[in-house]
């Protein structure tokens, strides 16, 4: 894991397995000096570019991500608060298709596909809906004419999208605010 001290892994994992919270000292993009706070972590994920552990935060109440690249130091464990099934977003999927923008052409259109792995054009994906992908879904279905996105959701459920508006609605600043990512 690229950028991730052994040591941060090795206690994030042995937490994961024991079912129990750590302290960690965080430093966020957020605040300008790290903070202390209680955790507990039950997933790893990567969104493409960076490791994320998904946790529940014992200061703000609330299932979070956190970078582990933001992980400055960590001791101490104790009895994990809540249980990682409680984690709704974390264990909700949904499925969705994304393809190459309408506006493409059919050459633009075949380099994306292929850089993409697409087959016949799209990729069904099944995902956890976090705030990223939220974000994502409910402004790439505007379809906007400049081609500023190469890749569009082709089909995802009114429900489904509701959803994800209802979920961006929720996070602070109406989702304009989005630090990091669940398991995307």
């Amino acid at each position: 894991m690229r950028g991730v001290p052994v040591a941060v892994l090795q206690n994030v994992l042995r937490a994961i397995r024991s079912e129990t919270s750590i302290e960690i000292s965080y430093q966020s993009l957020s605040r300008p000096d790290p903070v202390w706070r209680r955790i507990a972590p039950h997933a790893i994920g990567y969104d493409g570019f960076r490791w994320h552990v998904g946790a529940w935060c014992e200061i703000d109440n609330v299932f979070k991500d956190f970078l582990f690249s933001g992980i400055c130091d960590i001791s101490g464990t104790h009895p994990a608060a809540v249980k990682s099934a409680e984690d709704a977003d974390w264990h909700s999927y949904f499925e969705m298709v994304i393809g190459p923008h309408p506006d493409f052409s059919d050459s633009q259109k075949a380099v994306i596909a292929d850089d993409y792995g697409m087959v016949d054009g799209r990729i069904v994906l099944k995902r956890h809906l976090n705030r990223k992908l939220a974000a994502w879904l409910c402004s790439s279905e505007r379809h906007d004419s400049s081609k500023t996105r190469p890749l569009v959701v082709l089909r995802a459920s009114h429900h489904q999208k509701r959803e994800a508006k209802a979920q961006l609605e929720s996070y602070p600043m109406g989702g304009n605010n989005l630090p990091m990512s669940r398991g995307l």
